[in-house]
């Protein structure tokens, strides 16, 4: 960014939307940036309100956040933080004064970026010439009545890829890379792995040379969920589906066994296995994911500190939906 571009940043930000009043971020915000961004809670509450007044800062316009708004809240993200998340994917990101607060857990040993089509970065088929890769990268649409935005799913060695030509073929453009986070899914179609309160690996529970594929499958559709967190509430879920507020989600009254509730953070729940023999029950809800589209929602709402498994789900007054059913946790 030259110099005249950079001065015309700071007169838009100082007209368009003039300091808050408010000289504190709320607890709401700051344990947002804490578990968003992992610093600690004093540094969140810094970055915040450099965040909200800097006229140096990054800034998205309404009808740009209004494009892409429902991706991010799902994730926990809100106008400011999505500012603050753009801002570190094109410049270094700030040293915190103190250690970082320790993520829930470890971080995706090879995250996904969404990287945003515009300049010579416009199109899948850009992308692939550029990072020289086998297949256009998968995209990705946001829209509302008054903007869109697209994005292409990328790996890390692609962003890599990415920025090595872009400093050699065009250096004054500066992509925008925003770190995509979603639980993660990989049902083996040779082994009950990863399925809720069970070690695949003992001997009792590997599969004989003859036996069917483990249900479900990865892409296996409608598939059942259950639910033991916010997205029992239909209202919630409806809203994290992206299906209109007057349409009647069915949830189902079910619970697990193999798995318990424990808490990480302070405030989040999460189903982890417990032991395989008098193992708990754990209620909540279930209901039939009917698309990929419909799963992949779920998973960026769940991020990337949990993981989808198999487990058995039974209806309460009796009936049940069987095994081949999972879980976010």
């Amino acid at each position: 960014m030259d110099c005249h571009e950079e001065l015309e940043r700071l007169a838009l930000n100082a007209e368009e939307e003039p300091p808050s009043l408010d000289h504190e971020p709320s607890a709401e915000e700051i344990a947002r940036w804490v578990h968003l961004f992992h610093y600690s809670p004093s540094t969140a509450t810094s970055l915040i309100q450099q965040q909200r007044n800097g006229p140096t800062r990054t800034k998205v316009s309404n009808a740009h956040w209004t494009a892409v708004h429902a991706r991010w809240e799902a994730t926990g993200y809100d106008h400011l933080a999505y500012e603050h998340e753009l801002a570190l994917s094109s410049t270094a990101p700030p040293k915190p004064s103190h250690p970082p607060a320790p993520p829930p857990s470890a971080p995706d040993a090879d995250p996904t970026f969404l990287v945003h089509l515009s300049g010579p970065l416009s199109t899948p088929s850009q992308i692939q010439s550029a990072a020289n890769l086998p297949t256009p990268p998968t995209i990705l649409h946001g829209a509302s009545e008054d903007a869109s935005a697209t994005f292409c799913t990328i790996d890390t060695p692609t962003r890599q890829a990415l920025e090595s030509w872009l400093a050699h073929a065009h250096p004054a453009f500066r992509p925008t890379f925003i770190r995509y986070s979603a639980a993660a899914k990989d049902l083996s179609p040779t082994s009950v792995h990863p399925t809720l309160g069970i070690d695949a690996t003992l001997p009792q529970h590997r599969l004989g040379d003859c036996a069917p594929e483990p249900l479900p499958r990865q892409d296996q559709y409608p598939v059942w969920y259950f639910f033991y967190g916010t997205l029992c509430d239909a209202g919630v879920l409806a809203a994290q589906l992206g299906v209109r507020e007057d349409t009647r989600l069915v949830l189902h009254d079910a619970t697990v066994r193999g798995g318990v509730l424990k808490i990480w953070g302070g405030k989040y729940k999460a189903l982890v296995d417990g032991p395989e023999v008098g193992g708990g029950v754990v209620e909540g809800k279930a209901y039939a994911v009917r698309s990929g589209e419909e799963e992949e929602a779920l998973r960026v709402y769940e991020t990337g500190a949990y993981e989808v498994v198999r487990c058995g789900i039974g209806l309460r007054g009796g009936g049940g939906v069987g095994e081949g059913v999972y879980v976010p946790v």
